[in-house]
């Protein structure tokens, strides 16, 4: 893939970003792998700007979903800001500078902080929607995060405990949260909604119980 991606930032005729589309289940490691993708990109394409950003950052905030009813929904289809999606698409195409919230996982919300994108040679979309091609409708790489599901819970489970935790003192209610929140809504979403664009994606990464990649 870099190869690919050096010639063709070598012979374009536009300046569209090269989209590279990241997805997989909830805690699943595609932030972590977008993150390591990107610092290898900057290595290997120095004289080109790459960027990230995460779909969460087109999630409507906790207070919007509460008048939606949605909040339950949270990473569903449903559960995103499509015109925001849109807007941050044609910005793109138009070389214009836009501005996105971040989301927070320590606050599961959207925040204050804002991120720039100006014009990125590489983008880095990563999410549960990320290869959505009715949103991201021009995705030159696709990759698709393959965990062992009784992993996956496991690392669900260890990072939203420890960032729960740091808000409550009942831990039982919160490992019952939890467990209800992975059955009821993570693992419905994966299987109706994220296995779906497996087929989309041209690479397939499998990931061991440490977060390696299997060779």
């Amino acid at each position: 893939m870099m190869a690919q991606i050096k010639q063709r930032l070598g012979y374009r005729t536009t300046k569209r970003p090269i989209i590279v589309s990241i997805t997989g289940n909830v805690a699943s490691g595609k932030s972590t792998f977008a993150h390591q993708l990107k610092l290898m990109l900057k290595h290997n394409l120095s004289n080109h700007q790459v960027e990230s950003v995460s779909t969460d950052s087109f999630l409507y905030s906790n207070q919007q979903l509460r008048k939606l009813q949605l909040l339950h929904k949270k990473g569903f289809p449903e559960s995103y800001d499509y015109q925001r999606i849109l807007a941050f698409n044609h910005a793109l195409a138009r070389h214009e500078t836009v501005n996105l919230y971040e989301y927070d996982h320590t606050v599961n919300d959207l925040t204050s902080h804002i991120q720039c994108f100006s014009t990125p040679d590489v983008l880095i979309v990563e999410g549960l929607i990320a290869l959505r091609q009715d949103l991201f409708n021009e995705i030159d790489y696709g990759i698709f995060l393959n965990v062992d599901l009784i992993d996956n819970f496991d690392w669900y489970f260890s990072r939203t405990l420890n960032v729960r935790a740091l808000k409550a003192t009942d831990v039982q209610k919160i490992i019952g949260k939890i467990y209800d929140n992975w059955l009821n809504i993570n693992l419905v979403n994966y299987l109706n909604n994220v296995i779906p664009l497996r087929k989309h994606a041209q690479i397939q990464i499998y990931l061991d119980h440490n977060h390696h990649i299997k060779t």
